[in-house]
């Protein structure tokens, strides 16, 4: 399912580089579900980026599906991302002005779908975060770890084969972490792989069948 072949990142600030992943090789299996850990700034967020093809590596190859993407352009990797990935970004890049229902539908918005269907497939996703009462407030009245159940409804709207989560339960009290486990787990065990980081142990039904640690760069 996804591969990745001795991945570098290097990021420029002016004259001077500052490597991030060094040397990074994984094989994650279709079916799996992946924690990685590490402290702050070691570079899972950039891992995570080259994983879903947000970000290209310096060197290196990255294969999904058995296709190599590293290289490809971009409107190919758009595609596949939308049909095959769905994100949830540590700040959540959630849109202000509209409600926890409509930003759980707007990946929709692209098939064409009217508010009503949009709206008919977001609800269950947010029922299934205990955030049905907070279906129609502004997404800026809703505090940060209803904010996170509202990203992670929003990127399990299109039932992505591949679900990439970004300190997925992080800003939750231990209730709503042990729910948002349960809803991952449940995923996995329907199929869908998972790759997520974190500081803290997943809780609820959700057990990883492997776990990888980043520092200096590189994985172990």
């Amino acid at each position: 399912m996804v591969i990745l072949e001795s991945v570098s990142k290097v990021f420029r600030q002016g004259r001077e580089e500052v490597p991030a992943l060094s040397d990074v090789s994984l094989r994650i299996e279709k079916g799996e579900c992946v924690t990685i850990k590490g402290p702050s700034g070691c570079g899972k967020s950039t891992l995570l980026g080259i994983i879903g093809t947000l970000a290209r590596p310096t060197r290196g190859e990255v294969s999904l599906d058995g296709t190599r993407v590293t290289g490809l352009p971009e409107h190919f990797l758009c595609d596949l991302r939308r049909r095959k990935i769905g994100f949830v970004f540590q700040h959540f890049h959630l849109l202000r002005g509209y409600s926890a229902l409509e930003n759980v539908g707007l990946p929709l918005v692209p098939q064409g779908l009217r508010e009503a269907e949009r709206n008919r497939r977001a609800m269950p996703l947010l029922e299934a975060m205990g955030l049905e009462s907070r279906a129609h407030f502004p997404i800026h009245h809703l505090s940060g770890g209803e904010q996170q159940r509202v990203a992670i409804a929003r990127a399990l709207v299109l039932s992505p084969e591949l679900l990439i989560a970004d300190e997925p339960i992080s800003n939750v009290d231990a209730d709503n972490a042990a729910l948002i486990g349960n809803v991952l787990a449940k995923l996995n065990r329907e199929g869908k792989t998972l790759i997520f980081t974190t500081h803290i142990e997943p809780t609820g039904a959700l057990t990883p069948t492997s776990t990888y640690t980043l520092a200096g760069g590189r994985l172990t």
